[in-house]
């Protein structure tokens, strides 16, 4: 017998409230948190943001290292870059006032959902790690948690996905800049979201349910 109490993490998020009066936009980027992930991932972000920020003057980039390690990386990559912000920590928090993220893939990206900001999920490994991948793993389209939990239901995949050759610039740029300049694809992303995030809920806290059950 099994009886589903809906996903802990919608338990162990904090309400920081709304972004409304903040001047220009502003974009939350996560690489990932494991240094091969930064190294990997960092480049074409930054020739992204670049890009997006020669369009958007106004648009503040804020990256959330996930420890020291991370923080120190990260920080090498971005050097002084204009308008871009490395900070500690705070990913949850950012994603929550965030006009839009891209997440390294992972557990940030269900992060994201549940946050409710549109997201373009990002990944690259290694060309032989990937070449020997795509032999062993079949039938999977989606990496992405949110994308996973859509697919299930039946219901469209609510993030993007740009994995190896397809995580270029111009395509992940091709997905932000609709939800940074049109109110209404933006709030169309954050509908599909809502709509995934609630594939995961119960009624009451999970955590509480959990705790019952093993009583």
């Amino acid at each position: 017998f099994a009886e589903f109490v809906g996903h802990p993490l919608l338990d162990d998020f904090p309400d920081v409230g709304s972004a409304a009066g903040r001047d220009g936009k502003l974009l939350a980027i996560l690489p990932g948190s494991r240094i091969g992930e930064i190294d990997k991932h960092m480049p074409t972000l930054l020739k992204a943001v670049s890009i997006l920020k020669a369009k958007l003057p106004e648009l503040q980039v804020v990256i959330p290292a996930a420890n020291d390690r991370a923080f120190e990386r990260i920080s090498s990559f971005v050097c002084g870059t204009d308008g871009v912000v490395v900070k500690r920590g705070g990913a949850r928090e950012l994603l929550q006032v965030a006009d839009a993220a891209v997440v390294a893939s992972g557990t940030a990206t269900l992060e994201a959902a549940i946050a409710n900001c549109p997201t373009v999920l990002v990944y690259k490994v290694g060309w032989f790690f990937a070449m020997v991948a795509r032999r062993v793993i079949k039938g999977v389209r989606h990496v992405g948690l949110a994308n996973i939990i859509a697919e299930k239901a039946g219901a469209p995949c609510p993030m993007p996905e740009c994995l190896q050759e397809n995580f270029t610039p111009d395509n992940v740029i091709g997905h932000l800049e609709p939800w940074l300049t049109q109110e209404a694809a933006n709030t169309a992303a954050r509908r599909s979201l809502a709509d995934t995030v609630g594939m995961l809920k119960s009624d009451g806290s999970a955590i509480a349910k959990i705790a019952q059950n093993l009583v």
